[in-house]
């Protein structure tokens, strides 16, 4: 009996553990507030003196689950009227697979902007920002996997869906972030 699982096998297993999935999602968006507060401060973003630093981290946080709650609700709707829902479900499973895999990866960084000196948070914030877009890469390349049958026609509406469903929502999360403390 061979000790390795398929691929799929390997889905079905991650599936299967809900608590553990719910609470990496909780890291996740925990993580990922976290390091937007301490990426955005190394970029002399800082309205610490404004919020507290709990509080704002917290905001983030809550934008990101604002974010990745709505997007879930729409991606599971759109399965169940267009009737894809096998489909949909394996596009989140990688969205979410993804997520998971880059909030223990933000962690370090996370950590070294927080407590390293200037130098050593400035090269956090850009490495772990070249991280960020190479694990997005990632994600939009097993998209195309996923949803190359609809798009084969048209790379525009993949581009157009890339832009509506993953980057205008990280547009108006910090835009409202930038209003609401200026």
């Amino acid at each position: 009996k061979s000790s390795l699982l398929s691929g799929k096998q390997m889905k079905e297993k991650l599936e299967n553990a809900a608590l553990q999935n719910m609470l990496m999602n909780i890291f996740f968006i925990f993580s990922l507030g976290a390091w937007l507060y301490y990426t955005l401060n190394t970029i002399s973003w800082n309205y610490s003196r404004y919020i507290s630093p709990i509080k704002l981290i917290s905001l983030l946080s809550l934008g990101v689950l604002v974010v990745y709650t709505c997007k879930y609700a729409v991606i599971r709707y759109s399965g169940w009227a267009f009737r894809v829902q096998h489909i949909t479900d394996h596009y989140l499973f990688n969205v979410f697979f993804i997520n998971k895999v880059l909030a223990i990866c933000l962690l370090p960084f996370t950590i070294l902007m927080a407590f390293g000196t200037a130098e050593v948070a400035s090269m956090g914030s850009l490495l772990s920002i070249l991280l960020v877009i190479l694990l997005f890469a990632i994600r939009y390349i097993r998209s195309w996997q996923v949803f190359g049958a609809f798009f084969q026609y048209s790379k525009f509406h993949f581009f157009m869906y890339l832009c509506a469903s993953e980057l205008l929502p990280l547009a108006v999360l910090i835009k409202l972030i930038m209003l609401g403390l200026s």
